[in-house]
């Protein structure tokens, strides 16, 4: 009986311990984030000043965190990680940049894209897919954006 009584409490720690082991380690960021307060007001944005945000949707299960985490490259530079409801304003020149965006699932998914930068850009949507990342211009924020919070910069 007493042998019983450990197992479970056993297979829940190590299930907590697998996927916590198996999340996505964050990137350390090399630009430099604009202050938050900037993407209130879209006037502020544009002419190489961009906000991007993780454009996916929340998830309460405790295996969502995992999978809507994103890492981001742009130009081979790491930009960090953003989770689901997180968002980055950084600097961008005008011209082609590619986007390689990383996130975890049952295997790891990467893909790059490239976008044409311009003075009239001033929000970029990132999310993942089923097999693949999501990387694009939308010029307009999500519902719910006020509710977002500035992506923590990873060292």
């Amino acid at each position: 009986m007493k042998k019983t009584k450990f197992i479970l409490p056993l297979l829940l720690f190590s299930l907590f311990f697998l996927l916590n082991s198996c999340s996505l380690r964050p990137v350390s960021s090399e630009y430099t984030f604009i202050e938050k307060n900037t993407a209130r007001d879209l006037t502020n944005l544009g002419n190489g000043k961009v906000i991007i945000y993780n454009g996916d949707y929340y998830c309460p299960v405790m295996t969502c965190g995992i999978t809507t985490k994103l890492n981001i490259w742009i130009d081979d530079k790491p930009l960090g990680q953003i989770n689901y409801g997180e968002f980055v304003v950084i600097n961008l020149e005008n011209g082609n940049h590619d986007f390689e965006v990383l996130h975890l699932d049952v295997f790891k998914i990467r893909s790059k894209q490239s976008l044409e930068i311009n003075n009239e850009t001033r929000i970029i949507e990132i999310k993942p897919t089923a097999f693949s990342n999501s990387v694009k211009i939308t010029n307009t924020l999500p519902n719910g954006f006020f509710g977002y919070n500035y992506a923590p910069k990873y060292k």
